[in-house]
């Protein structure tokens, strides 16, 4: 029994000791053609090229923090890519392929209808 505990409490340590990507991972240099400004923010831009034809606009704001909490979810099947995407028919029907204006990464992102 005392074998088994020390097996498991290596394991549980060496889990804890493994490093885990940053969340939200370092800003990307990406090719864009469309920069917008980003809501609230004088100065700043984030691409704003269409991904695609599913309905609705990308947010032109930060990730919310519920949007980050199920980014940076290390339970979610498949994180830290969980949420990437190239196109919008990668994503939801309401959904749409974003450059996050946090640091360009694409993610899928609920649309915007205004």
């Amino acid at each position: 029994m005392l074998r088994v505990l020390l097996f498991v409490t290596v394991i549980v340590v060496a889990m804890a000791a493994t490093p885990r990507p940053p969340c939200p991972r370092p800003k990307e240099d990406i090719s864009c053609t469309n920069w917008c400004d980003i809501q609230d923010s004088f100065g700043h831009y984030f691409c704003c090229d269409k991904k695609g034809n599913h309905p609705g606009l990308c947010p032109s704001y930060p990730l919310k923090s519920d949007e980050l909490a199920v980014l940076c979810d290390v339970h979610q099947p498949g994180y830290p890519f969980h949420l990437d995407c190239r196109r919008d028919d990668d994503c939801p029907q309401f959904q749409k392929c974003c450059s996050l204006p946090d640091n360009n990464q694409y993610i899928c992102r609920n649309s915007v209808f205004s």
